[in-house]
């Protein structure tokens, strides 16, 4: 990980701690109440960033989860810590597009498919 990045998610973890994992946050969150799955509510996420920052999972572990949080802040009204999600969020998002656009340089053409990164070498003849 890059000087730059690990600013960044050093910052959103920094956030993290103010979450007390009390769960309240579940039912306000529309893509857990969607999916129902930990990874896509805000605890979950806040959980990621942490062991990221850990360096327990790399950045590229995070995207779809990130990127399929639709930022509503709704968490945030229901959060009794107050925790500041939004800014967490907006942080590791810096992080992750710093990553695949590093990750696609080498590309002559870059598409962003809904939640997938995805390269295509376009071969000059």
């Amino acid at each position: 990980m890059k000087a730059q990045e690990n600013v960044y998610l050093k910052k959103a973890a920094d956030l993290t701690y103010d979450c007390v994992q009390c769960g309240y946050c579940l039912p306000s969150c529309p893509t857990y109440l969607t999916m129902k799955t930990e990874t896509q509510s805000p605890r979950g996420r806040i959980n990621l960033v942490r062991v990221a920052a850990e360096g327990h999972i790399t950045v590229n572990e995070l995207s779809v989860p990130i990127d399929l949080c639709l930022g509503c802040r709704s968490c945030e009204h229901v959060c009794p810590s107050n925790m500041e999600y939004g800014k967490m969020l907006e942080l590791v998002k810096v992080v992750s597009a710093i990553t695949k656009s590093r990750l696609c340089l080498h590309c002559d053409v870059f598409v962003r498919v809904s939640s997938l990164s995805m390269c295509f070498r376009i071969k000059v003849s």
